[in-house]
């Protein structure tokens, strides 16, 4: 009995230092995530210089001359990198160069004054576009979360007694927020034509009189207001949730900035952090149905 008991606390230990363990690795790897996530180009404050064309490339004295586009002056400017896109950063490496006859953005940075083919106010303006989409995704699915965060909470207040299952119903719970958020769509914009509105119903859009478009939302992707009756738009197909919705934009979107990994939000970090702030707040109804429960208990 005494071997048996001496093993029990030992195996008993163990456990208590492997979960520490975990925990501190978990907490560990969402601080270096945000950490990473805060150098997004959604963050960045870089000031536009100028946006024009190159015309022409000195490779010796480093410098780029830009035509503008807005007045039709002539710029020369000497920039750090001068072949280098430095807002293609992909992995390791820069993937995208700039050369005579592009079309850039010549951005400081503050002492650092680079140019790139990437329009940064139309990274943020998508990014935002899908940010507030996919917390209205959340809002329209409010009861199956209450319903998993509910479950999971009253586990872990202990009302129902079982260390086994409150940690199944954590995974559990957490894959399927991440499922119902969307995790699994890999978002990406493809634009997809152009049409004049004529007419908005709760289901479609008219186009033109002669096509019919389901939407996800009737926000501008520019502008974030709802588009009109009359307007002209630019459709944008993107992937969402495993399926393709379609989105309005005003304007047409820098082609760069469609493609730039980091103007998608990051759902699956998103996803985490509601699944975690979520478990937290249901905590405290569960919290307090426990220590009612415990008190009815002892007067019986």
């Amino acid at each position: 009995m005494m071997l048996f008991s001496a093993q029990s606390i030992i195996i008993m230990n163990l456990k208590t230092i492997i979960m520490g363990k975990l925990k501190q690795l978990c907490f560990l790897a969402l601080f270096t995530v945000l950490s990473a996530s805060c150098s997004r180009m959604v963050s960045t404050d870089y000031e536009v210089m100028q946006h024009g064309m190159i015309t022409a490339v000195d490779s010796v004295g480093y410098n780029l001359t830009v035509r503008s586009l807005a007045t039709d002056s002539v710029r020369i400017w000497y920039v750090d990198q001068l072949f280098t896109d430095l807002l293609s950063l992909r992995g390791v490496g820069y993937c995208e160069t700039i050369a005579t006859g592009d079309t850039v953005y010549v951005y400081r940075d503050g002492g650092e004054i680079f140019a790139s083919r990437c329009s940064l106010a139309d990274v943020k303006d998508l990014n935002k576009s899908l940010c507030s989409y996919y917390w209205q995704n959340i809002a329209e699915k409010w009861y199956w979360f209450l319903l998993i965060f509910g479950i999971i909470a009253l586990f872990m207040a202990d009302v129902i007694k079982g260390d086994f299952l409150c940690a199944f119903a954590l995974v559990i719970g957490f894959f399927l927020t991440l499922g119902l958020t969307g995790f699994s769509g890999q978002l990406e914009a493809v634009p997809s034509g152009v049409g004049k509105i004529t007419k908005i119903t709760a289901d479609y859009v008219a186009l033109d009189s002669n096509r019919m478009v389901s939407y996800a939302t009737l926000a501008d992707l520019k502008t974030h207001q709802p588009v009109k009756v009359g307007q002209e738009v630019i459709l944008y197909s993107i992937t969402y949730v495993d399926s393709r919705k379609i989105f309005f934009s005003s304007r047409e979107l820098n082609k760069q900035a469609i493609a730039a990994s980091q103007t998608y939000p990051e759902i699956w970090l998103k996803s985490t952090l509601f699944f975690c702030f979520g478990i937290f707040v249901m905590q405290f109804p569960f919290y307090y149905l426990k220590r009612w429960w415990d008190k009815r208990k002892n007067r019986n």
